[in-house]
């Protein structure tokens, strides 16, 4: 009998590693997408991320990132011109996930309730336990959903990254044709405009600054 206690014990530890590593994994999923996102664009730090480790909070902070990180993908998105096709960026997704999750939690204490307190609602106990059980499949499939969603984005911000240049580039080539004009303009007044359209040949000389800097 101890020996089967004991295996059973293993078995279960086991599976919570092996749980605790592919949850992991997935943090560094939401943390190398928003990793992939310029810092003017985010709305939380990457590193925020990782309070899902921490028990009770991870239930409602949830939320807060699959909201966050919804921000700062479209943000990304919109500054470099991305098709965004309508995308929601994993929100609906996500919040679907945080919902189920609190509910599945809900779901067991009831089912617990009423299985402990009083052996006559024995039938109804098992019926919210199903139906807890039932919920947590159907958030397990969302959240394997919502992480292929975001490693998607992710992806695709990481391939683009050398098609488009970031914002932060973007500011610095207007900020150096500026001086130049300012430079020009003292001599004299006289100004040279070959210097305007020096740095043409980048693609962003046309561009202008964006008032959010």
């Amino acid at each position: 009998m101890g020996e089967m206690i004991a295996g059973m014990l293993i078995c279960v530890g086991i599976f919570l590693i092996v749980m605790l590593v592919v949850y992991i994994l997935f943090l560094l999923t939401l943390q190398n997408t928003m990793n992939s996102v310029h810092p003017d664009n985010r709305t939380m730090a990457p590193g925020l991320v990782w309070l899902l480790l921490v028990p009770i909070l991870n239930i409602f902070w949830m939320f807060f990132v699959v909201l966050k990180i919804s921000e700062s993908l479209a943000n990304e998105y919109r500054d470099r011109g991305l098709n965004t096709r309508g995308d929601s960026f994993g929100k609906t997704m996500g919040l679907i996930v945080a919902g189920l999750s609190i509910a599945t939690i809900a779901l067991s204490g009831v089912s617990g309730a009423l299985r402990g307190n009083d052996l006559d609602v024995a039938g109804p106990g098992m019926i919210v336990g199903l139906l807890s059980n039932f919920l947590s499949l159907v958030q397990l499939v969302c959240w394997i959903v919502y992480w292929v969603q975001i490693a998607g984005y992710g992806s695709t911000l990481r391939n683009s990254r050398e098609d488009r240049p970031s914002r932060g580039y973007e500011f610095d080539n207007y900020e150096r044709k500026r001086r130049r004009r300012e430079r020009g303009s003292s001599r004299d007044g006289d100004y040279d405009d070959e210097d305007e359209n020096e740095d043409d040949d980048d693609g962003w000389g046309s561009r202008k600054p964006r008032t959010s800097y």
